[in-house]
């Protein structure tokens, strides 16, 4: 069980698996049998009150990689399971989760305003830059509060 990782206190939250972030479905459902507890004081701390606006996702690909990341503790790596608090309002610099229509995918990327469009951009220059000409575009699921893996 993912969990491992984490201290094991007190009360625990269970999460279903939606899917991989790099790539999905618009109306991702639960991956059957697949899920990720970890303490309820882990996402407290980041600001999580309800678990129920929560969705878990799994890494699957390195855009949010850097070279410069990479030599960091807090990197989003493949793999990694990742936190999305969907009542959240995302703010420039803010890591998301988004369902991209016109690349029939969901990506994580950083989240941007420039002028009338939404930016969202890698940390890994390897990837492309998003940049989408209104809301209407893109779906935001919401923003990532934690990441562990």
């Amino acid at each position: 069980e993912a969990s491992t990782s984490l201290p094991e206190t007190g009360e625990l939250w269970h999460f279903e698996i939606y899917g991989s972030v790099a790539a999905g479905k618009k109306d991702a459902k639960p991956l059957e049998g697949e899920y990720v507890s970890v303490p309820a004081s882990f996402l407290r701390r980041k600001g999580v009150t309800n678990p129920q606006v929560v969705r878990v996702y799994k890494v699957n690909g390195d855009c949010m990689v850097s070279d410069e990341v990479r030599r960091m503790e807090r990197n989003i790596a493949p793999g990694d399971y990742v936190f999305v608090d969907t009542s959240r309002r995302p703010r420039p610099g803010d890591v998301v989760v988004a369902w991209w229509p016109a690349g029939e995918k969901m990506v994580l990327k950083r989240y941007r305003v420039e002028g009338q469009n939404i930016v969202l951009y890698p940390a890994s220059p390897a990837h492309p830059v998003v940049v989408l000409p209104s809301e209407e575009d893109v779906n935001i699921v919401g923003v990532v509060v934690a990441r562990f893996g």
